[in-house]
């Protein structure tokens, strides 16, 4: 079992990170700070195996800490800021996350971290998995099986995640789709366009089709749609 903890100055940010936690087994949430201090001086005691950390803090930041420990924890960063990425792997992170953090990129994290912490037996790991996602859209965070997701399509600073029942926008681009989307059930077709493969039902020299919508094949990926196309032996 993983003992871990979270630290973070944001409600909103803590109660994701409990929830997605309340799926992983494996992984017992011990304590939560919103001060920085506080959590220092715990971690000064007693030792965990993982920290969930913000990097920007008042008081005291995430590296602050870290620097501070005579022991080395796991830890993912959690943070609303991508610059700070490259110094946080100055002290070994295991991940860094940028909020508003989606359910299947915390599942990679988590993976890691058990690769990590876990030791590996006869040639098994642990791996998480899931079939859902949540996306973040306005204030609301929406739950979608990734069963229904028809496609997913770049416009300007938003991606519109298209359902049977729903079209969901979401900001983001499209290498964050790439990197919790399983490449054996989506492909992308275009740089404005990731498919889902269980939705199509039609392809040809230049176009993919999925009931009404038709979606353009761009040159570069035309290789990765004749790899799906060739018969299995």
């Amino acid at each position: 079992m993983i003992s871990c903890i979270i630290i973070d100055d944001e409600p909103n940010a803590i109660e994701i990170l409990k929830t997605y936690l309340q799926n992983i087994s494996s992984v017992k949430l011990v304590e939560c700070f919103r001060n920085p201090v506080k959590a220092l001086n715990y971690l000064l005691v007693k030792q965990v195996d993982l920290i969930f950390l913000d990097i920007n803090m008042p008081g005291m930041s995430g590296i602050d800490i870290i620097r501070s420990l005579h022991y080395k924890p796991a830890v993912i960063f959690t943070t609303a800021y991508m610059e700070y990425g490259a110094q946080s792997y100055d002290y070994n992170a295991v991940d860094y996350l940028v909020k508003p953090i989606i359910q299947e990129r915390f599942i990679k994290a988590i993976n890691k971290a058990m690769a990590l912490l876990i030791p590996v037996t006869k040639g098994e790991a642990t791996i998480i998995e899931s079939d859902h996602v949540f996306l973040k859209s306005g204030t609301e965070h929406i739950k979608v099986q990734l069963a229904d997701i028809i496609m997913v399509e770049k416009k300007e600073n938003y991606l519109c995640y298209v359902t049977p029942d729903a079209k969901i926008l979401v900001r983001g681009n499209m290498q964050d789709v790439q990197g919790f989307l399983p490449s054996s059930k989506f492909l992308r077709v275009h740089k404005s366009y990731i498919v889902g493969l269980l939705h199509i039902t039609k392809i040809d020299s230049n176009s993919i089709f999925i009931g009404s919508y038709h979606i353009p094949i761009s040159d570069p990926y035309k290789s990765q749609i004749q790899k799906i196309l060739q018969p299995k032996k």
